[in-house]
């Protein structure tokens, strides 16, 4: 051996393209699969939090207790209603008052579903008084109408695009079938409005805050306002914790035991491409070089094509999750998943990182059982 010589690791990569690609292969796919099973388990808690809970910033909803013994006698719901709406409409007075210039609507509510990837989760449908209400919410909501009318008449509603897309027709079997979609709106929140039929008589009150940080649940609360009870942005999140706990637990545990297989398989797969390595390097120390240098050179080989895998990844990767996102998700009426994510991303380089220190297991095995040409044979 020249004085001096070095193991280059481009050779054996050159003329050993087949083994090469296949490691390369296997890693990039260990990349591609970590993120976008990742971006899959996003699908499944984004929109709740994103669309769902985020809209409460946006309105908020303050229910009040009405004393039925103290609006005197009644014999049917029309009669309870003709007697609570005057009480109603005085609160409203009040909680104006209390914040402001924001602007405060007495709607009547029901409620639709909206299909997750897993499970289902609920959304308000809103009733207004009168198409005034309903279009300063409109513009509140930045909804836009795209298909069909704004309702006129009572049982009348608008759906935003999503929704439609996401439950169809079905939002009307849990409104009910006196009401009748006749128009679609895009919004950035999912939204189901309109005017009320007779037989709705389930008040509350609907708060926009121009600040949700100044005004909300708890301001309200603190002045004075007889509220039975608040649904808005904390109080929500505060709800579904645990449901958004359990998602979080089930990304966490798939995640782990995908990576764990995935990881598993990578390596085997670089074991195979080690071993078939040991006459090679038996030759190498014959005419002089060190294991140090066997090592060195096997070393470099590991990084070029881990640098390789995770570059085709990081491409495929960012190729797969737009075409499942524009493909798949979107036209599930589910909106838009981050694309870009930096905890999937980690997590792959993490495990990347894990997949090479536990390649240096065959490699250093391979090593120390490597001997001279003479005795490959014995």
């Amino acid at each position: 051996m020249a004085k001096g010589s070095k193991l280059s690791p481009i050779p054996y990569l050159i003329h050993n393209k087949k083994r090469t690609s296949v490691l390369i292969v296997s890693l990039s796919l260990f990349f591609v699969m970590i993120y976008v099973l990742g971006f899959f388990m996003g699908a499944v808690g984004e929109p709740l939090v994103n669309v769902c809970i985020d809209r409460f910033k946006r309105t908020f909803q303050v229910h009040v207790y009405v004393d039925n013994d103290s609006l005197g006698e009644y014999e049917t719901r029309e009669e309870w209603d003709e007697l609570v709406r005057p009480i109603l409409y005085e609160k409203k007075e009040e909680l104006q008052k209390i914040v402001g210039d924001d602007e405060v609507f007495l709607v009547r509510g029901g409620y639709t579903i909206l299909r997750l990837i897993v499970g289902n989760t609920s959304i308000s449908s809103y009733y207004f008084e009168n198409t005034d209400d309903m279009n300063r919410y409109s513009q509140i909501i930045d909804a836009k109408l795209v298909e069909g009318r704004w309702p006129e008449n009572p049982g009348e509603l608008v759906v935003d695009t999503n929704s439609y897309i996401n439950v169809g027709e079905d939002i009307l079997r849990f409104i009910g079938s006196s009401y009748k979609i006749v128009g679609k709106v895009e919004t950035p929140v999912y939204a189901v409005y309109g005017l009320p039929i007779d037989t709705e008589h389930n008040y509350y009150y609907l708060v926009a805050p121009s600040d949700y940080q100044k005004v909300n649940g708890k301001y309200v609360e603190d002045h004075g306002f007889p509220c039975f009870y608040v649904e808005d942005y904390d109080t929500v999140m505060e709800n579904t914790k645990g449901e958004i706990k359990s998602l979080d637990d089930i990304k966490q545990l798939v995640t782990i035991v995908a990576t764990v297989l995935l990881a598993t398989c990578v390596t085997v797969v670089f074991a195979l491409h080690i071993r078939d390595r040991r006459e090679e390097w038996c030759l190498f120390e014959s005419i002089g070089f060190t294991s140090g240098q066997i090592y060195a050179m096997a070393l470099k080989e590991m990084l070029i094509c881990f640098v390789i895998a995770a570059g085709i990844g990081v491409l495929v990767s960012g190729a797969a999750v737009v075409v499942l996102d524009n493909f798949v998700i979107y036209p599930l009426g589910l909106g838009h998943i981050q694309l870009i994510r930096p905890k999937d991303a980690l997590l792959a380089i993490e495990m990347y990182a894990l997949i090479f220190a536990l390649c240096q297991v065959p490699v250093f095995a391979t090593i120390r059982g490597v001997q001279t040409v003479d005795n490959i044979e014995e």
